[in-house]
């Protein structure tokens, strides 16, 4: 299956960017190394603290991107850890300095955060049990038979019922049939399909 990501609104830069040194990449590329980052984040007593919630996700780690011309060299060694919390809907943003060994965070509302694979996962998991028709689109076929793309559209409007809910767009078509796609809304916060009126009210 091919699996593509897009943000609705806003984008995180997930993989190496082209003006970062290259020393993050190669640290997260390294299996011991990358095991050894996301320890050592995770005994931060600010991310001790916000692990403490019933469902947390580390959803991504990677070399900060370059946030633009003023962005220094220092800066550019850094590495990014973003969780994501289920109890309240919130993201914990952990930066890192492999110089020092030090983490800072901060926790954030309505923070654009990449889904976990285990997230995608169970989406696919959810709009398959509860919409016939995105099944049918991926039964019987193998995964190079089938495109689901996804955004994970952000909710920053308190009034909307979907505020702090973890929702994931997804579309399924057949490989070069775009014209048969099926699109379901998937809540997992709740693990259920997002009605339409929910949806479009950002």
């Amino acid at each position: 299956m091919v699996r593509r990501m897009c943000w609705l609104g806003a984008m995180i830069v997930i993989a190496q960017n082209s003006a970062l040194s290259a020393d993050p990449a190669a640290l997260l590329a390294d299996p011991a190394e990358r095991a050894a980052i996301v320890s050592s984040v995770g005994k931060t007593p600010a991310v001790e603290e916000y692990k403490q919630g019933k469902r947390v996700l580390l959803c991504a780690l990677a070399p900060l991107a370059d946030s633009g011309s003023n962005a220094t060299d220092a800066a550019a060694g850094l590495i990014e850890a973003l969780y994501y919390r289920y109890d309240d809907g919130t993201t914990l943003k952990a930066t890192f300095d492999p110089a020092s060994n030090a983490t800072t965070a901060v926790v954030l509302e309505a923070y654009p955060t990449p889904l976990a694979d285990e997230e995608f996962q169970k989406a696919l998991e959810v709009a398959d049990s509860q919409l016939a028709a995105f099944k049918a689109v991926r039964a019987g076929r193998t995964d190079d038979e089938v495109v689901v793309d996804y955004l994970v559209p952000i909710y920053s409007n308190r009034t909307s019922p979907l505020f702090g809910k973890r929702v994931v767009i997804l579309t399924a078509y057949p490989t070069g049939a775009p014209e048969k796609r099926i699109q379901a809304t998937v809540n997992l916060s709740d693990e259920t399909l997002v009605t339409l009126p929910d949806a479009r009210r950002p």
